[in-house]
């Protein structure tokens, strides 16, 4: 598997509902990011804030992916923790269990 960047988007002071996070969500999408990652059977949706982007899609570089992510935090007006993290491994960084077979 090609390498992918793991982006962890904590938005300050407001809720799981505020709709912050749908305009992060597109922002992100828009510079290559993705809330869904295929594994084996099936689909499985990332918790909130978290995004996936392959790295010929999110920049080429972790310096990159957070400069994109910045730039999709600072689209909802709101601040924001950002945490990136290089990855071979997308489904293991995730802790997502494996496909029901």
């Amino acid at each position: 598997m090609s390498k992918s960047f793991f982006v962890q988007v904590q938005l300050l002071g407001v809720e799981e509902d505020h709709d912050g996070h749908t305009v992060l969500a597109d922002e992100m999408a828009s510079r290559g990011f993705v809330r869904t990652i295929a594994l084996p059977t099936r689909e499985a949706k990332l918790p909130l804030g978290s995004f996936l982007g392959a790295a010929d899609k999110a920049g080429g570089t972790s310096e990159e992916a957070l400069r994109r992510a910045e730039l999709s935090a600072k689209a909802t007006g709101l601040g924001a923790s950002i945490v990136v993290i290089e990855t071979d491994a997308p489904i293991q960084t995730y802790g997502l269990p494996p496909a029901p077979r």
